[in-house]
């Protein structure tokens, strides 16, 4: 019993644990698809704007040019941001398989809890 705790308590833990963990993993790996998109969006946006005044039209065209030089910019982000999803995703795999060999451990169901 660590800390006070029951082998069921710690599955509980262990569970709520996972859980966040997979939370973060899914965030990680969503944060440059939802980063991409936006950029992508108005990227988009900026080049179908048709106007009569060079002046505006000019400014459009350096403002697109601009975020899509942020795009590429944001590639080693991305790549950081999916390195972390992958360990995170990992580690919540670790921490699920550890809560499953706890509650067989110390499940009576399982007929090997002493």
């Amino acid at each position: 019993m660590l800390l006070g705790l029951s082998g069921a308590a710690w599955v509980i833990v262990l569970q709520a644990l996972m859980t966040a963990t997979s939370i973060l993993s899914a965030w990680c790996f969503a944060v440059p698809v939802m980063r991409s998109q936006g950029l992508d969006f108005s990227v988009e946006t900026l080049r179908g704007v048709e106007t009569g005044n060079a002046e505006v039209q000019s400014l459009v065209k350096q403002t697109a040019d601009k975020l899509e030089m942020e795009k590429q910019r944001s590639t080693p982000k991305a790549i950081g941001y999916n390195k972390a999803g992958w360990v995170l995703l990992a580690v919540s795999a670790m921490i699920f398989i550890g809560a499953l060999t706890l509650q067989i451990c110390t499940d009576r169901a399982f007929g090997t809890a002493g």
